[in-house]
């Protein structure tokens, strides 16, 4: 599942740390198997990045996907939640761009995906995932969320203080005073139990960044833009074949899918709901039903 926290922020640099660290404390249940944290200060202004991870090893279980990840040259540096299930894929692509690599995790292929195409690459992705880039070059920290909003990312923002998480809790650490609620949240989950078709969060100030978008931060200002989307759903009408050609082709999709979300360095599980839709991916793929 893994975890991720970070803050930008002009705040002492002890302060930060213990701040980060409390807040990685508070979703270690998402991430047993590492822990790991990262600190930049920018070297034009007295602003800081801070970014950690809780790790729970999928792929590559060797110290070589440890995060937070910084690739050669030192510009890029990657917490990232989730799994690209295309990273194989990607990987083939960037290999023929001349790309060299140092693991066999998926962390490493998008962090080197995004220094070749920067928030292009987010329209290359398949899978889930909740990420924080950091670009010394340009003084930037980008977060971006998955175009289903599968992976969860939360945040707020002070004239002093960004910061994010992947779970609420991991956010009060660096809130400067008690968490309050947001009334409007609480009335519409109470009356129609609806909870997630905004940005908004139960905690008054934090918001949640919306699926299939991405917000960009100025490190050196502290300057936040307003969230871009870069996906939206095609919903055209386009296939031209028979029926039977229909068939073929999802079952095609659907088992690609299925393999392509299969892939993992540890022993996978299943858990059903009993529907026939669930209940088809536990086909092993390439027999027949």
């Amino acid at each position: 599942m893994c975890g991720i926290a970070g803050s930008w922020s002009r705040v002492g640099a002890t302060t930060d740390a213990d701040l980060l660290r409390r807040g990685l404390d508070a979703i270690r249940h998402r991430g047993p198997d590492d822990l790991g944290v990262f600190s930049w200060t920018d070297p034009s202004s007295d602003a800081r990045v801070d970014l950690g991870l809780v790790r729970l090893a999928i792929l590559d279980l060797s110290p070589a996907g440890h995060q937070p990840m910084t690739i050669a040259g030192g510009r890029y540096t990657i917490s990232y939640n989730g799994e690209i299930t295309n990273y194989v894929e990607i990987r083939e692509d960037l290999l023929e761009l001349g790309e060299t690599f140092v693991s066999d995790s998926d962390t490493e292929v998008l962090l080197k995906a995004w220094s070749h195409w920067g928030t292009g690459a987010l329209d290359r992705l398949e899978g889930m995932f909740g990420i924080a880039i950091l670009d010394r070059e340009r003084r930037t920290l980008t977060l971006a969320r998955d175009p289903w909003g599968i992976k969860p990312l939360f945040y707020f923002a002070r004239p002093d203080r960004i910061a994010f998480s992947s779970e609420l809790r991991g956010l009060l650490p660096a809130m400067a005073s008690r968490a309050g609620l947001d009334w409007q949240t609480a009335a519409d989950y109470l009356l129609w139990g609806a909870y997630d078709g905004t940005t908004r969060t139960f905690i008054d100030g934090v918001s949640s960044l919306a699926p299939g978008h991405y917000l960009t931060i100025d490190v050196s200002s502290g300057r936040m833009d307003a969230p871009v989307r870069y996906w939206w759903p095609d919903v055209r009408t386009a296939f031209r074949g028979t029926y039977q050609d229909a068939v073929e082709a999802v079952r095609s999709r659907f088992l690609d899918s299925v393999k392509r979300n299969l892939r993992s360095d540890v022993p996978v599980g299943v858990a059903l709901s009993g529907g026939v839709d669930s209940s088809a991916i536990v086909i092993v793929p390439g027999c027949s039903p």
